[in-house]
């Protein structure tokens, strides 16, 4: 079975995003940065 480097990257970066937005943050400003500079709702519209 050979590994597709490319599905590899995307479970890698998805279950990095995951871990990194299972918990909001405190402060709503940094949050609303956090999401903007990571791109989050244009990766979570890609990804659905």
């Amino acid at each position: 079975m050979a590994l597709n480097p490319v599905a590899y990257t995307e479970h890698v970066v998805r279950s990095f995003l995951r871990q990194l937005t299972a918990y909001p943050f405190a402060h709503a400003r940094l949050h609303r940065q956090m999401r903007e500079l990571l791109s989050l709702d244009e990766v979570d519209a890609r990804l659905e």
